[in-house]
C-alpha cells in the first residue's frame, strides 16, 4: 500500500471518529467500569492472574481465528484456539517481529479494512512505519485507565476541578 492509499483510508478513519459521540461512550464506560479500574490494584493476585489469563486467551484466540499473520505464526507452532490455559502454554508461542507487521500491512494484520481504518503509525525512524489499527474501545479504555493513574498517583483527591496537562510518550 502507498503513502497516498493509506493517507486517503487514514483521513475517512478520522472522519468516522470525529462523527462519533465519544462523551456519551466515556460516560457510559466511567458509570459502569470506572470503580473496577480504578480498585484493580488491590485486588487479590490470584483474581489478577485470572484476569490477565483470561484476556490473553481471548486475545490469541481472537488473533488466531481473524488476522491471517498471527494465524500463519501460530499454527506453524501447531497451534490451535483452546489450547492456552497457562501462562506457560503461552509463553511458547513465538514472538512477532515489528518487521514482520509492516511487511503483512495491510492484507496480514487485520480482519478487513474497516478494521484499521483508524490507526497511528510508528515515527519510521527505522525509515520503515509500523502501523498499528485502533479499536475504539480499546482508546476509551486507555483514556479510563489514564484517569485511573491520576486518581491513585494524586491519592485520590483527583477532581473534577482539577486538569491535567497529558504528553502522550507511550501506551499505557
Amino acid at each position: 500500500m502507498n503513502a497516498i492509499e493509506y493517507k486517503r483510508i487514514w483521513e475517512n478513519g478520522q472522519k468516522r471518529f470525529a462523527q462519533m459521540n465519544h462523551s456519551k461512550a466515556i460516560s457510559k464506560l466511567m458509570d459502569s467500569e470506572l470503580k473496577d479500574i480504578i480498585d484493580f490494584p488491590n485486588y487479590p493476585y490470584e483474581k489478577i492472574r485470572e484476569y490477565q489469563m483470561e484476556k490473553i486467551i481471548n486475545l490469541v484466540n481472537y488473533a488466531y481465528e481473524n488476522i491471517p499473520l498471527y494465524r500463519e505464526k501460530y499454527g506453524a507452532v501447531g497451534f490451535k484456539p483452546g489450547d492456552i490455559k497457562t501462562f506457560e502454554d503461552f509463553e511458547k508461542l513465538p514472538f512477532l517481529h515489528k518487521d514482520e507487521l509492516i511487511d503483512g500491512f495491510p492484507d496480514k494484520i487485520v480482519k478487513d479494512q474497516s478494521d484499521w481504518d483508524i490507526s497511528t503509525r510508528s515515527s519510521g525512524s527505522s525509515g520503515r512505519f509500523a502501523t498499528i489499527a485502533l479499536d475504539v474501545d480499546a482508546i476509551y479504555h486507555d483514556t479510563m485507565q489514564g484517569i485511573r493513574q491520576y486518581i491513585r498517583q494524586s491519592d485520590f483527591k483527583y477532581k473534577k476541578s482539577d486538569r491535567v496537562l497529558f504528553i502522550y510518550t507511550c501506551p499505557w
